[in-house]
């Protein structure tokens, strides 16, 4: 495997991996239609920086990762109170606010994004199982380098996702008065949808008892 194929698979696997409503995904719709494509592209270069770590450091501690298993229970567990907190923090958000007061808001997206991606722990377990698939299969070579370029390829794919999201919404949604009105408590419902959803997921799989 070369380092192009490296770069195509991993960019292949972490754009459709990244496609299904998310904290991430929700958010830079919110942040396209308050503050436009400019920070669009500051939030989502600033989530393909930390999920170009949180693949480095999955692959590169795949071996100890498998071996303790307490660990990816700990991040399937710690994903529900995230995904609630955000989740009704968004519902019980006040109204979108005027385009002065975004003007003034001194809060960038790119910090925003670097707080949600260190938020949001799923890529550390979806890379994990990804990149033992990929090693068995002889399409992943586990080596420093080859690891930074398969990194580099998920941290592009992540953008390249995040930025569709962006120009979908941009280019349909901010012509939908109504959907802004209601933007947060839409981003807001999702998200406790999708945190009873990892709720019933550590249940089933029983997550939180093997805590302990």
């Amino acid at each position: 495997m070369t380092f192009i194929n490296h770069l195509l698979l991993s960019f292949g696997v972490s754009y459709a991996g990244s496609i299904p409503p998310g904290a991430l995904n929700l958010t830079i719709i919110d942040v396209t239609l308050r503050q436009k494509m400019k920070q669009a592209l500051y939030f989502s270069l600033a989530c393909g920086l930390v999920e170009f770590f949180q693949t480095f450091i999955a692959l590169k501690f795949s071996d100890y990762l498998s071996l303790n298993p307490k660990i990816g229970c700990y991040i399937q567990v710690l994903v529900v109170p995230v995904f609630l907190g955000l989740g009704l923090y968004n519902f019980l958000q006040k109204d979108p606010p005027t385009q002065q007061e975004v003007d003034e808001e001194q809060s960038p997206a790119f910090v925003k994004g670097i707080a949600l991606s260190l938020a949001n722990p799923l890529a550390i377990p979806f890379w994990l199982f990804w990149s033992t698939y990929f090693s068995q299969k002889g399409w992943l070579v586990l080596s420093n380098e080859y690891i930074a370029i398969f990194s580099i390829g998920v941290s592009l794919g992540s953008i390249a996702t995040l930025m569709t999201y962006a120009y979908l919404s941009n280019l349909i949604l901010s012509r939908i008065k109504s959907f802004s009105r209601w933007i947060n408590e839409i981003i807001g419902g999702i998200l406790i949808v999708l945190a009873l959803y990892q709720a019933i997921i550590v249940y089933q799989n029983g997550y939180f008892s093997c805590m302990f």
